[in-house]
């Protein structure tokens, strides 16, 4: 196990995950959907890697990938940003290895430390408003799935899609 157990958090997510809740996150009179909600979406995550290896083992690859995704993820938006490949790669670094991250990892559940769908989302709406067309539709599609994996980043996404409209609507001087 990596980190500290048991904790409430990640005693709580392996229950509920052993429970199956992500099958039923849309029934509201269940219990463990009212508490959680319908973001259980790294509970499929758990569920992909659970074919392969035990559970726990299954929240330990996530956990692992959620920190190699965050370095490149924040790489793809600072790459996309620079014209300088190398430095971008080393300034996503401390985002993607985010002490946060780390200290999530030990105590709280596993989707917390998913921060990359944030700069994964800033991403595409950068590709969406330089490029338009399909990167406006995979935007939409990015911002949903961040939804669905955790209401908490799904809200930030909203924030920073709402900066990013304001500036956009600055810059070509709409109303």
């Amino acid at each position: 196990v990596w980190g500290q157990f048991p904790t409430i958090d990640k005693a709580g997510s392996l229950l509920f995950y052993l429970d199956g809740v992500m099958g039923r996150f849309l029934d509201p009179s269940d219990p463990a959907v009212r508490l959680i909600g319908v973001h259980v979406g790294h509970l499929w995550v758990t569920a992909l890697f659970d074919l392969f290896v035990a559970p726990f083992a299954a929240m330990n690859l996530q956990a692992f990938l959620n920190l190699v995704l965050g370095w490149y993820c924040a790489w793809l938006l600072l790459d996309e940003l620079s014209e300088d490949r190398d430095v971008s790669l080393l300034m996503a670094f401390p985002f993607g290895m985010g002490l946060h991250l780390f200290r999530d990892i030990n105590w709280y559940t596993i989707e917390k430390s998913g921060v990359y769908w944030i700069p994964l989302y800033a991403w595409a709406l950068v590709r969406a408003y330089r490029r338009g067309g399909r990167w406006i539709g995979l935007a939409a599609l990015i911002y949903v799935a961040t939804l669905f994996y955790n209401f908490y980043l799904g809200a930030l996404c909203a924030g920073i899609g709402a900066l990013a409209f304001g500036r956009t609507t600055a810059l070509l001087g709409a109303p």
